[in-house]
């Protein structure tokens, strides 16, 4: 009876090639090896994110906004001096008048505003009354109003505040409005007449850079001279200041950030 030795090696080597071709496919469906690298990969890439910008969605932003008015020649005095806006703000924080004093808090990237106003109404449109005819004698009717308008009087401010990575500045976007009643003109004579009131109106809009913790002025806002319900002796400058300080959210048990 024969017998096939060669056979024998035959068997061992297809099973050795079954064995190499299987660990082959497993590899190339993503076996367990594959997945350790990927996931390694994804830490790496994660890690090379910056932490700072990463908490920067658990900080308020607080806005502090000053208005300080002057004399012009003493506020064109101090303006003249090259200071800085920090050292601006000292100088009117000890030689000015505060005007304005508005505070509130935000997240970063987003819109928010703070209204102090009040409704003022009056009258726009009316009707004189009819007058019988033959009049025996001339008379004066009271006229009667048929449609009134009402205009917001007081401060509003909108800040749009952006953090940079790390929270060291932040660019803002800034609003305000200051409206205020300056005077009432009367109109006709007796019982015809009508009081129609004059508004002043200060807008300031733009968009700064400011340091995390440091007054930046804003601009300069100049209320209409020789105007309003108040006697004015001289003509006065504003100065509008904004500070912007980051916290972390106290729910997150965050700390101040300076």
């Amino acid at each position: 009876m024969k017998t096939y030795p060669p056979l024998k090696l035959t068997v061992a080597a297809l099973a050795l090639a079954f064995v190499s071709n299987l660990h082959a496919q497993t590899a190339a469906t993503g076996g367990s090896e594959p997945k350790a690298a990927a996931k390694t990969t994804k830490l790496a890439h994660a890690s090379a994110i910056d932490p700072n910008a990463a908490d920067i969605g658990l900080m308020d932003v607080s806005i502090t906004y000053e208005a300080f008015s002057l004399p012009i020649a003493k506020a064109g005095e101090i303006q003249r001096k090259g200071l800085t806006d920090e050292e601006l703000h000292k100088e009117f924080v000890s030689a000015g008048k505060l005007e304005r004093l508005l505070v509130f808090s935000m997240k970063s990237g987003r819109l928010a505003s703070m209204e102090n106003t009040t409704y003022y109404i009056y009258p726009t449109e009316f009707m004189m009354p009819e007058i019988p005819n033959p009049n025996p004698r001339p008379i004066t009717l009271p006229i009667a109003v048929t449609a009134f308008e009402k205009k917001e009087v007081g401060d509003t401010l909108e800040v749009e505040p952006t953090l940079s990575s790390g929270a060291k500045s932040v660019d803002m976007q800034v609003r305000v409005s200051h409206v205020v009643l300056a005077k009432r003109e009367k109109w006709g004579q007796g019982l015809a007449e009508v009081e129609q009131p004059q508004f002043e109106t200060q807008k300031l809009s733009t968009n700064v850079t400011a340091s995390v913790g440091l007054p930046r002025l804003i601009g300069t806002l100049n209320p209409v001279f020789g105007n309003g319900l108040a006697a004015r002796t001289e003509q006065n400058v504003w100065f509008c200041f904004i500070t912007a300080t980051v916290a972390q959210n106290n729910a997150a048990g965050g700390k101040t950030v300076k």
